[in-house]
């Protein structure tokens, strides 16, 4: 039987990856569905995105792909949780690789995403394990 942590970081990490679907990410409604009204990113540009931004952006995106390793969730208040994950983009033959981090809030009508942090890493830049404070 699967604890209540586990169960959360199982569903959460599907939310996660739903959003870095294609099928997801071309359509408005689901995404809509997903991210919270409040919801804002901060993108590898530096600019800040609310949801009306990414529903209009991200549907007009194609041939986008992702990889994703380490994910973890981290329960950080009751019906708050946080994400982290390295990813790796592909698009129009270009690769980039980042940490990922999203903040996820339950409210109501389930869990939305309120948050998202993508920080690229340098081109040769170290991606290995992450080590939790307190692990060494």
């Amino acid at each position: 039987m699967a604890t209540a942590d586990e169960s959360l970081h199982a569903h959460l990490s599907r939310l996660e990856l739903a959003l870095l679907s294609a099928d997801v990410r071309t359509s408005a409604e689901a995404l809509a569905r997903l991210l919270a009204d409040d919801f804002r990113e901060i993108g590898a540009s530096g600019h800040m995105f609310g949801k009306d931004e990414v529903l209009v952006r991200l549907p007009c995106e194609s041939g986008v792909a992702f990889a994703t390793e380490a994910m973890e969730v981290r329960e950080l208040a009751a019906g708050l949780a946080q994400v982290t994950y390295r990813a790796t983009r592909s698009a129009e033959g270009e690769t980039r690789r980042s940490w990922r981090s999203s903040l996820w809030r339950r409210g109501a009508a389930g869990w939305s995403m309120v948050f998202h942090q993508g920080t690229p890493l340098a081109d040769g830049a170290d991606i290995g394990p992450h080590v939790p404070a307190g692990a060494t």
